[in-house]
Order: structure tokens, then sequence, then C-alpha cells
């Protein structure tokens, strides 16, 4: 009798604007019995509040998406950072979303064949990557999202395990270690 290795699920968000988008995703990742979608977002300010409140393995990320988009929240997640799969109608955004350590870009639409090749690339990469220097944070703070160049950074003050970002008039509070947002 055969025993096959028992492999903890893939743990998914899936951040896009469109409903319609988001539900076919469901629909495809269905098929994969080790994964399992703890989430859903519709914008930025949605998807930083659902990777925080669920800690998921990979985001399926939207690029462009209202407001902010997908690179910027990928920029603003914080570490150790799931690991980023872009799904996108756009071709162009691809070198942007790489330079931002994405594991696969997903056209849409998405087909089966493609969607297991990224599924197996998220099983090999495991262990979460680390980002680039991004050129702007997302921070949720007070009830809203604030967007803060780094350029802009005047400089960063530790608060226990938050930190206080200076820029120009704003201080916005950082949920996230100041030794984890500088690295």
């Amino acid at each position: 009798r055969c025993r096959r290795a028992h492999r903890a699920a893939v743990r998914l968000l899936i951040v896009d604007d469109e409903a319609p988008a988001r539900a076919r995703l469901r629909r495809l990742l269905a098929a994969a019995p080790d994964v399992q979608i703890v989430a859903e977002a519709a914008d930025a300010d949605e998807a930083l509040a659902q990777a925080a409140a669920t800690r998921p393995d990979a985001i399926f990320l939207d690029v462009q998406m209202p407001g902010a988009s997908g690179l910027d929240v990928a920029a603003s997640l914080p570490d150790p950072a799931p690991a980023i799969v872009f799904v996108t109608a756009f071709d162009r955004y691809a070198l942007q979303a790489f330079d931002a350590a994405a594991i696969d870009y997903l056209l849409k639409p998405i087909e089966p064949p493609r969607l297991a090749r990224a599924l197996q690339r998220l099983r090999e990469h495991g262990a979460a990557q680390r980002r680039p220097r991004p050129a702007q944070l997302l921070i949720p703070d007070r009830g809203r999202t604030h967007v803060v160049a780094v350029d802009e950074i005047a400089w960063l003050e530790a608060a226990d395990n938050y930190v206080v970002v200076h820029a120009g008039a704003r201080a916005p509070l950082l949920r996230r270690p100041l030794a984890a947002l500088l690295q």
C-alpha cells in the first residue's frame, strides 16, 4: 500500500477589485486539494487588513486597482511577507512585479494549466521572500491608509513594536517593529 506524505495546505488571500475575477479564481483554485482560501479583498486597504489578520502563505494580487496598486500593496506588507503571485489583464507590469519579488505573474483570463504551474512555484518557494526597497509605503492607521513616499520620510521613531513614520506634517503609526522595517 502506497502512502503519500501529507502536505500542509497553502493558505491564500485573493485580492482583486472585480468580484467576477475573484469568483473565477476561487473556482479554479477549488480544484487544488492543498489550497485553502483564507480571505478575499477588493482594494489595497482591505488587502493589508486581511493580510495582517489571516497571515496567508501567499497572495494572488491584482496589479491595477482603484487607489493604490497591487505593487504598492506588495511593498507595504509586513515581514515576514507572504509570497506574491500577481494576477492581471496587462503584461506591461511584469518587470515591476518581478522587481517586487513576485513568485509568478498570471495573465487574465487564467488558464488552469498556467495556474497549476504558479501553484507549483508557490509550493517550491515555501519560505517568505525579501522585497527590494519600495518607493512608497501604505500605512493603515486610525481608520485610514496613508500613502507615504519613502523619499519623504524624515525620520523613524521606535515605539515598542510599532514605528512612527515622520514624513512632513504626517506621523502615521506603522504596526511593525523597527528592525523588521529596516530589513
